[in-house]
């Protein structure tokens, strides 16, 4: 196997950049998904279910309306060509329009080689050279959330947070990091227990819910001090990416910090299921609070 320089990959990223960005430029569709929004994808199939019920429909009241005719004579046998060709072809021609632009839509936006390609690029860059790097400091306040809601924005499938500060400034972050991204199924939570308080409880319930009406599921767990010692730093971990990232304080702060890609592997299930769900287990967690 050919192992590529950063300078080279940096080159055939920029190659691709540039390959996809002629291509939408000249697609009719792509313009227009930008023009009108992100969910004409979910419309469009819709809208084709419905015309393809109505074509369907229509086709069994001509048949049997043209049955009828050409039993009665109402129609000669040529305008009897004529006209089912026409009532044919129509609604064929007007069903193509919302299919054309349903297939197009899906193989720019989500089953393009050139965009798989081009995410593999940038994942080898951004983990093994470290590309990803965003720095946090006190000279600039609106950079730094913006860094973290755009580190989130940037996850695909499933979020897994560890971080031992995390609080309710943190599910506010997420939340704005979420809301422009589509691409994310689950979002699951790990911290302290020196961190559970009503608060976050009551928040992590809200946000639950919010995003559950988006069809993305979400928890957020408490674990014991003891469970969590050999962790130290905090890592965003998804199914293509993982970060060291500040806590929300930190951010919050402007205290001089990164946004660093890392490429090892974080044992994540085996602090999970040592966790509690802070909403669905408060009993048991306030349990353990009262005997500190």
């Amino acid at each position: 196997m050919v192992k590529l320089s950063r300078e080279e990959l940096e080159t055939l990223r920029k190659s691709y950049e540039i390959k996809i960005k002629e291509k939408e430029e000249k697609s009719l569709i792509t313009y227009l998904s930008k023009k009108f929004n992100k969910n004409l994808r979910s419309v469009l199939p819709r809208l084709l279910k419905y015309e393809f019920i109505v074509f369907f429909i229509v086709m069994i009241f001509v048949f049997v309306f043209m049955a009828i005719a050409g039993f009665t004579g109402w129609i000669s046998n040529e305008d009897f060509s004529t006209i089912s060709m026409t009532i044919v072809l129509v609604p064929m021609l007007i069903i193509m329009i919302p299919l054309m632009a349903t297939i197009m839509l899906m193989d720019i936006e989500k089953t393009s080689s050139d965009y798989t390609i081009l995410d593999r690029i940038n994942t080898i860059l951004e983990s093994k050279y470290n590309v990803y790097d965003r720095l946090i400091s006190p000279e600039t306040p609106f950079a730094n959330e913006l860094h973290y809601t755009e580190t989130i924005k940037s996850c695909r499938d499933n979020i897994y947070l560890i971080d031992k500060y995390f609080n309710e400034g943190g599910l506010r972050l997420l939340n704005e990091g979420l809301k422009e991204n589509a691409n994310v199924t689950n979002v699951k939570i790990i911290t302290s227990i020196e961190k559970a308080t009503e608060n976050l409880r009551n928040a992590s319930k809200k946000i639950r819910d919010e995003l559950d009406n988006r069809n993305i599921g979400f928890s957020l767990k408490i674990c014991e001090k003891k469970v969590l010692t050999d962790i130290h730093d905090r890592y965003l971990i998804t199914e293509e990416r993982k970060f060291l990232l500040p806590s929300p304080d930190v951010i919050k702060r402007g205290q001089y910090a990164s946004i660093t890609g890392i490429n090892q592997p974080i044992p994540f299930q085996k602090y999970w299921d040592k966790g509690l769900d802070i909403v669905d287990e408060w009993i048991k967690i306030n349990e353990i609070l009262e005997r500190r």
